[in-house]
């Protein structure tokens, strides 16, 4: 029994995470957020850097694999639906290894001031 869960489980795809920048150090992960007869309900992204997925899985050293940032997308996803009650106005999400700030993700590359993300 899931006590604290989303019942039911939210229908989500999780797209093909992708690196902003080649040298950088951040990861956009787009989630289509679907109802039960497959209609696509909201888009949603996270954006991590590669040290928040890294603290995550109890600091690994390498870069993150798709399934762990895949699997790290969908836990802040469903993390922000339950603090929310499934209300979320933003579209997205940008989480560093202090703290979570959500927002409008199609200004990010252009407004990106936290010291830990390069780009």
């Amino acid at each position: 029994m899931n006590i604290g869960g989303l019942i039911p489980q939210p229908n989500i795809q999780i797209n093909r995470p992708e690196k902003v920048s080649n040298k950088g150090n951040l990861y956009r992960m787009a989630i289509d957020h679907k109802d039960s007869n497959g209609n696509q309900v909201r888009s949603y992204e996270v954006w991590a850097t590669k040290e928040a997925v890294q603290q995550h899985f109890n600091g690994i050293t390498e870069n993150p694999r798709e399934y762990q940032l895949r699997k790290y997308a969908k836990m802040m996803y469903e993390k922000r639906m339950r603090s929310s009650g499934g209300h979320m106005a933003e579209a997205g999400m940008l989480a560093t290894s202090q703290d979570v700030t959500h927002g409008n993700p199609k200004m990010w590359p252009m407004t990106l001031s936290h010291p830990e993300v390069k780009l």
